[in-house]
């Protein structure tokens, strides 16, 4: 998986990163080399620190002597944040650096140049949200999700079924119905903040007469950004959801009305639902596909 990340702060342009000082001698500014990181998603960001080398190397190669004397000032960069957890987008972090004064001067002298820095403030913005509502899942997302709900749901209905042994294996047992087709999207919150996300199939049967029932697939952890993702990140949850309903002599697998996942039995159902599901806190948004 690619992580999100999105650099809050270079404190400088590069170009200003070195400057001539009264006495001859060359400023180098240390904050225009710290770049702070922010990756997770809102309200559960982290953030982390990093030396840009590169761009200090090249800003410094015509000034100091040797390679060795600028990996003697890159050991030297280092610093804390007072801030690196459960971060919300809105928050402030700030950088300070762990330089003592000897350090300071004993590095100014080797490479003959002055050095100056100082706490650095970032504002952490861009992390993703888990989403709430239906519309804000992107379109590309939803599109992945569908087309990996439709295979799962497809290949129950073959002995090849092997995604479906792992998704609703009650499903691809009874192998019967007729077609089917995306009814409604749901989405519902769980108490820490993230998702489930349920494709709500409409499924046909006509063996022992004409009968519709309705069939869930499961996601979690739907964030209202695509940047970063890929395909292999968004995948079906590991779960066995036995949802049958009897017409009749005969059962059929799902529920016999859509309204079943508007009650308090989809309460009762996400929150029996083994291998680590969340509890669901009853906020729900649905929509129609």
């Amino acid at each position: 998986m690619k992580k999100i990340k999105a650099i809050l702060l270079i404190s400088a342009a590069i170009g200003a990163a070195a400057a001539f000082t009264g006495c001859g001698k060359q400023k180098v500014d240390l904050n225009s080399f710290i770049k702070v990181e922010s990756e997770g998603y809102d309200g559960y960001g982290n953030a982390s620190y990093s030396v840009d080398t590169e761009s200090l190397e090249a800003a410094l190669a015509s000034i100091v002597d040797s390679d060795s004397n600028i990996q003697s000032l890159e050991n030297l960069m280092s610093g804390e944040l007072d801030k690196t957890e459960s971060l919300s987008n809105g928050d402030t972090v700030t950088f300070t650096w762990s330089i003592s004064e000897n350090q300071k001067k004993n590095i100014e002298d080797e490479l003959g140049i002055d050095i100056v820095y100082e706490s650095l403030e970032s504002t952490i913005e861009g992390l993703p949200n888990y989403v709430k509502t239906v519309d804000e899942i992107p379109q590309s997302v939803l599109d992945v999700m569908l087309e990996k709900s439709d295979k799962v749901i497809a290949d129950m209905q073959t002995d090849e079924a092997t995604e479906a042994e792992y998704c609703g294996k009650a499903l691809y047992e009874h192998k019967n119905f007729d077609s089917y087709k995306v009814h409604t999207i749901a989405v519902l919150e769980t108490e820490n903040g993230s998702n489930i996300v349920l494709i709500i199939y409409e499924l046909h049967f006509s063996v022992h007469g004409d009968v519709t029932t309705y069939y869930p697939t499961a996601f979690t952890y739907i964030k209202d950004s695509d940047e970063g993702l890929e395909s292999s990140d968004i995948s079906l949850s590991d779960w066995r959801a036995f949802i049958t309903t009897k017409v009749g002599d005969y059962t059929y697998y799902g529920h016999d009305s859509i309204d079943e996942f508007k009650s308090g039995t989809l309460d009762w159902w996400i929150n029996i639902l083994p291998y680590g599901f969340d509890q669901a806190t009853g906020n729900y948004d649905y929509k129609e596909y």
